[in-house]
């Protein structure tokens, strides 16, 4: 049986009101040719299908002509919710089932038999993002940790499909150690919301998760274990970043898996003019390449009044192109030296180096841990309102 896995496709995704839509639809139109060329049984989706509430009604449309279109040539698709799908969204594509090979799996249930599919000699366990909110409701032993809950979890699915000839778990989660790359969620991808490689059950042939951005293998796992990763770089902390499909053989003697590299529609640069210099001549190797651009102007005083007209020049250079300049003022320094604040901060990074300032050492696990359940708990209530 062949497979192939991706996730993270955030259709709805905006970067200073630019849509990506036609970036993903781009990628879809080759994920749906490799599924035509390499005879692909069963596509796997896993999870962030949309990027944010309410979803509008052009990525609606995308996603449902993608899904549709897969399941005319007869392939399965198994997708579930990630943690920026809220759970009734992907519930509305549940009926799809009775008419196309299309089955979405919305929320974890307490009876794990709900969330296996099972085809022929495979099954596999479809495991949605767990809210901390929805776990904690649903086991008596709340007072435990996140990581142990969803462990405890795993573990029942890989369970129930134990006797099964090949077995796949498909999940959106964060795994301890995994390379991510700034466009996550932030308290999804904070120490609290992460469980260790060993707590993904072994007995697995392959674990097709989502989530994080960039592709990578989870060598520490005991199941063979991958993020296919985002379809398409995102944002500009995506830069660079190649994308990948994973094609999944599950063959007599195990299992081989060959990662296939996307071409990206708009590739995201980011293009620092020094100060003193002309932002025709930096610019002049991207004046004809295709992709979105961030520019970062960077000035000596306050009074560099010629860099209005600097960003003015780089507008004309890379028109629509352009998604934003940044002016970056190269003149102030520290009277006394301090820790270096990040450029891409979050609201718990945020919290950490003010404590650090403040007090001079990181603020208290207690802290933090609390801070990163009301993110994660205020991110549920969103979906859910």
């Amino acid at each position: 049986m062949r497979l192939l896995h991706i996730s993270d496709l955030h259709a709805g995704k905006t970067i200073n009101r630019i849509s990506r839509n036609e970036d993903l639809e781009y990628a879809l139109e080759q994920v749906k040719s490799i599924l035509k060329e390499e005879r692909v049984d069963i596509l796997l989706i896993g999870g962030d299908i949309f990027d944010k509430f309410p979803i509008d009604a052009d990525s609606k449309h995308l996603i449902m002509e993608f899904l549709t279109d897969v399941a005319t040539h007869r392939v399965h698709v198994v997708m579930i919710a990630g943690n920026h799908d809220p759970y009734d969204n992907i519930k509305s594509f549940k009926p799809l089932r009775k008419l196309a090979n299309i089955h979405a799996y919305d929320r974890p249930e307490k009876d794990v038999e709900k969330i296996i599919f099972r085809i022929e000699d495979l099954a596999i366990a479809c495991v949605p993002y767990i809210h901390e909110k929805v776990i904690t409701k649903a086991e008596e032993t709340a007072g435990r940790d996140y990581a142990h809950k969803v462990s405890n979890y795993l573990q029942a699915v890989a369970h129930a499909v134990k006797d099964a000839r090949y077995r796949i778990l498909l999940a959106h989660l964060m795994v301890e150690g995994a390379s991510y790359t700034g466009t996550e969620k932030e308290s999804s991808v904070s120490p609290f919301y992460s469980i260790r490689p060993d707590q993904i059950p072994p007995g697995f042939h392959y674990v097709a998760l989502g989530h994080v951005h960039r592709h990578q293998q989870i060598k520490a796992a005991p199941s063979l274990t991958y993020y296919s990763g985002s379809l398409y770089q995102l944002d500009f902390s995506e830069k660079g970043n190649d994308k990948f499909a994973n094609l999944v053989v599950l063959e007599q003697d195990g299992v081989k898996v060959d990662p296939i590299k996307l071409d990206i529609k708009r590739p995201l640069y980011e293009v620092t003019v020094p100060k003193g210099e002309s932002p025709e001549r930096v610019l002049e190797p991207f004046k004809d390449k295709p992709g979105l651009f961030k520019v970062i102007l960077e000035k000596d005083s306050k009074e560099d009044f010629s860099i209005g007209v600097k960003k003015d020049l780089v507008q004309r250079i890379l028109g629509e192109r352009l998604v934003w300049v940044q002016i970056k003022d190269t003149s102030v320094r520290w009277e006394k030296e301090v820790p270096e604040l990040s450029t891409d901060l979050n609201i718990l990074s945020m919290y950490d180096q003010f404590h650090k300032r403040l007090h001079g050492k990181e603020a208290p696990i207690s802290v933090k841990k609390t801070l990163a359940s009301l993110l994660e708990r205020l991110q549920h209530e969103t979906h859910q309102a």
